[in-house]
């Protein structure tokens, strides 16, 4: 159901990407900081969504080194954004859920998702680091993922 509402929002924003947080647990299924870790200018729990706004670096094992812009999505409490590879340009999807797991849907064509993203953030890096799995919908082969923040938005 999540997946189809995605891809209807993807659909609904050609051209846009985007990116917005959903409810859950890490990854490797522990719970994920939800309070201010010490040494933190600002509290960046991991519900936060304006935290995800601003340009990261996207490492994806096995492939080249990609750029994602985030910013506010203005349809619903999320974000929306692109994903910039050598290849080409995704849209990007999504939702931050309380523990501060990160689903992402990626749609190279603005319609159909290309792939799904599941990251955490991580404990005392301020919000400013993701890791998780990318999963191809082609072919459901999973790499591990990594999002480090370049810049804030403006």
């Amino acid at each position: 159901m999540k997946t189809l509402f995605a891809t209807f929002l993807m659909a609904a924003c050609a051209g846009c990407a985007g990116v917005a947080g959903q409810n859950g647990t890490r990854p490797d299924g522990a719970a994920a900081p939800t309070r201010k870790s010490a040494g933190c200018a600002r509290d960046t729990s991991a519900s936060a969504t304006d935290t995800l706004y601003g340009r990261w670096r996207v490492r994806i094992d096995g492939q080249p080194e990609a750029t994602a812009e985030l910013g506010p999505h203005p349809e619903y409490a999320g974000v929306r954004g692109r994903l910039a590879r050598p290849a080409g340009m995704a849209q990007l999807a999504g939702d931050i859920d309380d523990e501060g797991t990160l689903a992402l849907d990626e749609s190279e064509d603005g319609r159909t998702i290309s792939a799904t993203w599941t990251l955490a953030v991580q404990p005392d890096s301020c919000g400013k680091e993701f890791k998780g799995t990318w999963q191809h919908a082609g072919d459901e082969a999973q790499r591990p993922v990594v999002m480090t923040r370049i810049s804030p938005a403006p």
